[in-house]
């Protein structure tokens, strides 16, 4: 018999295990970005083709972890559910199943970068509102540039972070159930103060494996849900045995 509380507590230890690792190469990549960005300043050039030329770092941050969250949340469960198949085959269900996760990375990449820019031209803007000679407000225009990504990098890093290890983690729990035979599966809300209310109702929720639950996703932090439906949410999946 499965404990909810006990059970929430090691996925959710898990998923921040994986969500220091990836914050952490998050802002690794937003202090390179920083660099681009302001040595394009000083040159004059276009900021967004110093972004665009690193973001090929990001997509492959994005790659790395998101196979390796997800074959961990998928593999670990199936292990627990072995039958006659070799887990080498699994992967490969697994691997055909991620693919529509890492198909995605690209339009992740552009709306990050279009986050970034965003914030740029309002820091530009605010620096240009300086008076002074010309190097005055072009210095001004670093310094809040400058500024601005300090004050983004660790928060945005992290809550990126949290989003996507939980949505693959979800993901990976919710495929290794499939491929394990369970038929039913189970929303499993954190006893938190944090803890939506729409989430708290939906706590001990049974649904057949593919259907979606009441609040129309089909598990935690579904990439598909609304973005108030998933940011930040450590509920999880519960297979039902039968």
């Amino acid at each position: 018999m499965i404990d909810p509380q006990k059970y929430g507590d090691t996925i959710n230890r898990r998923r921040e295990a994986w969500e220091r690792k990836f914050a952490k190469r998050l802002r690794e990549y937003f202090r390179l970005e920083r660099a681009a960005v302001l040595e394009a300043l000083k040159a004059d050039v276009d900021y967004a083709i110093a972004i665009n030329g690193v973001s090929k770092k990001l997509e492959d941050i994005y790659l790395y972890y998101y196979v390796k969250v997800y074959r961990d949340f998928a593999s670990s469960t199936y292990k627990t559910n072995m039958d006659a198949r070799t887990f080498a085959e699994i992967l490969v269900a697994y691997d055909d199943a991620v693919k529509p996760f890492i198909d995605r990375i690209g339009e992740k990449i552009v709306a990050i970068n279009a986050v970034t820019m965003g914030r740029i031209q309002k820091a530009i803007e605010k620096g240009r509102a300086n008076r002074g000679t010309i190097a005055d407000v072009q210095n001004a225009i670093l310094d809040e540039v400058n500024a601005e990504f300090k004050s983004m990098s660790a928060s945005r890093a992290l809550t990126i972070a949290r989003t996507e290890v939980g949505s693959l983690s979800s993901f990976g729990q919710l495929e290794s159930f499939r491929q394990s035979g369970f038929k039913k599966k189970q929303w499993n809300s954190i006893n938190s103060p944090i803890t939506r209310d729409s989430h708290a109702a939906l706590d001990g929720e049974t649904v057949e494996i593919n259907s979606k639950f009441s609040n129309g996703l089909m598990q935690p932090l579904d990439p598909n849900g609304e973005a108030a439906e998933i940011i930040n949410c450590r509920c999880s999946l519960i297979p039902i045995v039968e």
